[in-house]
């Protein structure tokens, strides 16, 4: 493995080639050298591409100048950076700054959620696959030592799929700025039928779900049901990969005057290895909550772990 990286600017196929010949690590791509480099022409990747093994990085700057970009500008560089992603660039080189020289993080987080998103894209076809074929495998092998490879194996690929799944969201939830909240709705209309499927998909996994004061009342709820789909489907997954068999997950409403809280609570399995998570799925679940106007709160101690979800009610 080297021990250093050796990056050069390259704006043609010859340069491109002769830095790779001269032991170069990667380059970064761009055209117009001679006034800072601009973006370069999608053929012009696509040669090198074919012509040289290490990494490209691309430029995206649509012209030369200062680094503040317009919206029309901004969208020509949206689009840039799928386009160069979807042709496999390995990254992108950009920068926007506001008027006052500060950073624009409105453009950036923009340009950095197109590029993960496309990445977390191509990640699943390939990744469905696989994952496919171990299952396959896993239903074939008639041999004890294969079979426990091929498990692990099944198991470490769950894993990337379902953190490329979170990454998604995240940048998902992250891009859409506002949300339309489902109209006010009686609590139980909105919230219970994610409540059973929950509790349906956790005891087909050999839980037991204990309900405590489920009385639903006229109090009424705005949420986003997309919202409530994926948070349910973040706790069930924790769920499966934490909590203790031998207790029973316990699922409980309690309300005041303002708010409708939702707690999930279960019993950590200490006797199972650990392996920490990225905290992805808990911040989705925490971003999620404050765009339907809500609150959630994680309780985690050495032996319990709960999660309370708030919605404030409606007033009409």
């Amino acid at each position: 493995m080297s021990k250093y990286i050796l990056e050069v600017c390259v704006d043609s196929v010859e340069s491109a080639i002769s830095a790779y010949n001269g032991g170069a690590t990667r380059i970064e791509l761009c055209s117009n050298l001679v006034i800072g480099g601009t973006t370069p022409d999608l053929e012009l990747f696509k040669t090198i591409r074919n012509h040289i093994q290490i990494p490209i990085n691309v430029m995206i700057r649509p012209r030369y100048g200062d680094f503040c970009y317009t919206e029309y500008e901004h969208e020509i560089m949206c689009r840039q950076v799928e386009n160069f992603k979807n042709e496999g660039a390995d990254a992108v080189v950009i920068g926007s700054l506001n008027i006052d020289g500060t950073l624009n993080e409105k453009q950036m987080k923009e340009y950095q959620s197109k590029l993960v998103l496309a990445m977390a894209h191509d990640l699943r076809t390939p990744l469905t696959s696989l994952i496919t074929f171990l299952e396959i495998a896993i239903k074939k092998s008639t041999n004890n030592e294969n079979q426990e490879y091929i498990q692990k194996s099944y198991q470490k690929a769950n894993q990337i799929r379902e953190l490329t799944d979170q990454l998604f969201d995240f940048f998902l939830i992250q891009k859409q700025e506002k949300i339309e909240l489902d109209p006010p709705a009686n609590v139980e209309y909105a919230l219970g039928e994610y409540l059973s499927e929950f509790c349906a998909f956790v005891e087909a996994e050999g839980y037991q779900v204990i309900v405590k004061n489920m009385e639903w009342g006229e109090a009424k709820v705005q949420v986003y049901h997309r919202y409530i789909g994926r948070i349910m489907d973040n706790l069930v997954s924790n769920i499966k990969k934490y909590a203790d068999k031998e207790y029973p997950i316990i699922l409980e409403m309690k309300n005041n005057e303002n708010m409708i809280q939702i707690d999930f609570e279960n019993q950590k399995n200490t006797k199972k290895e650990y392996v920490k998570g990225t905290g992805i799925g808990i911040q989705n679940i925490k971003n999620m909550m404050e765009q339907m106007k809500g609150e959630s709160e994680i309780i985690n101690n050495e032996n319990r772990y709960a999660i309370v979800l708030s919605f404030p009610i409606y007033i009409e």
